[in-house]
C-alpha cells in the first residue's frame, strides 16, 4: 500500500481519481485500479461500509470497474439507511 502514502493525502499526478464517502475526501494515483481494489486499500482509512454503493461520474458502477484517470468515485449509503 505503499504507493498511495502521499503528503496530506494529495496527489498532483495524471493518473489521480478523486475518491469520496461521507467526509472524506482525497486524489490518489488510482487510475488502471478496479473498485473492489480501492475499496479494499482505503476501507481503514476511510471507514468505507462493505455495503456502501459505489458510483462513478454518478453512475452506480461495478466492483470490477476500471478507474480512469480524472475520475469521481463516492462509496454512497443507500436512502434512508442509518449509519
Amino acid at each position: 500500500m505503499s504507493q498511495i502514502e502521499l503528503p496530506h493525502g494529495v496527489s498532483t499526478d495524471a493518473e489521480s481519481v478523486h475518491v469520496v464517502h461521507g467526509v472524506y475526501s482525497i486524489s490518489l494515483p488510482l487510475a488502471g485500479w478496479t473498485i473492489a481494489r480501492v475499496r479494499q486499500e482505503l476501507a481503514g482509512r476511510m471507514d468505507i461500509d462493505p455495503d456502501a454503493i459505489a458510483v462513478v461520474e454518478g453512475a452506480e458502477a461495478d466492483e470490477s470497474t476500471v478507474l480512469a484517470p480524472g475520475q469521481v468515485l463516492n462509496f454512497v449509503r443507500r436512502a434512508g439507511e442509518m449509519g
